[in-house]
């Protein structure tokens, strides 16, 4: 932090939780606060400018800093057709590698196939699908995201920041269908016709042969 008048830095500090005093200032003149640098994960507060009172009371003057916040935007896609998965599903963000401290639920937003994990902190989470969409299998996949003054990442990778919003795809397999035995013997059915057709085919044409030798 610094204090400046006319362009002249009249004092500088680290701050601490504690405030600290300014002393020597002019009653009725007015300086700037600024921030030099802040703290990591925050954004830089604008400079404040103010007046110094003529009541000889202790005047508090408060900077705050915004924390950079940001939302990770999950894209639910088949793993075999690479389609959006429009369902209702619901996903979990967790603070340890091994999901058992949640810090979130989310359900899906069916319209767009997508859950949003909002105002997001610097720091390392974990995401695990809790509740899988309807025909497709519960995935076991866990997603580390970490947020930091290089990017935001998904398992390593750097994704792309539009407007503090970071997207990726996740994917999920659908249930294998099971054949049932009705749907063997149709199989088997239709196989067999096909067996006679050939047959029938074969005896007529030996059959026609067989009756222009005796001609």
């Amino acid at each position: 932090m610094s204090q400046i008048k006319n362009g002249n830095e009249i004092d500088r500090w680290i701050s601490s939780d504690t405030p600290h005093a300014v002393s020597g200032l002019i009653e009725n003149e007015e300086y700037v606060l600024t921030e030099i640098t802040c703290p990591y994960g925050f954004e830089q507060a604008e400079s404040i400018n103010f007046k110094v009172s003529t009541d000889k009371q202790t005047q508090l003057i408060k900077m705050k800093d915004m924390p950079i916040l940001k939302t990770i935007k999950l894209v639910k896609t088949d793993s075999e057709t690479k389609e959006i998965i429009k369902e209702d599903f619901k996903f979990g963000i967790y603070e340890d590698p091994e999901c058992t401290r949640l810090i979130k639920e989310v359900t899906s937003d069916k319209e767009n196939g997508t859950v949003a994990f909002e105002d997001l902190r610097y720091g390392i989470y974990y995401i695990k699908e809790i509740e899988a969409p309807k025909q497709y299998q519960l995935s076991d996949k866990i997603v580390k995201i970490e947020i930091n003054d290089k990017g935001t990442f998904a398992d390593e990778e750097l994704l792309e920041d539009k407007d503090s919003i970071c997207e990726f795809t996740y994917y999920n397999k659908p249930i294998p269908k099971i054949q049932t035995g009705n749907e063997t013997n149709y199989i088997l059915l239709i196989i067999s016709i096909l067996i006679s057709l050939v047959g029938i085919t074969t005896g007529i044409i030996i059959l026609k042969k067989s009756k222009q030798k005796n001609y």
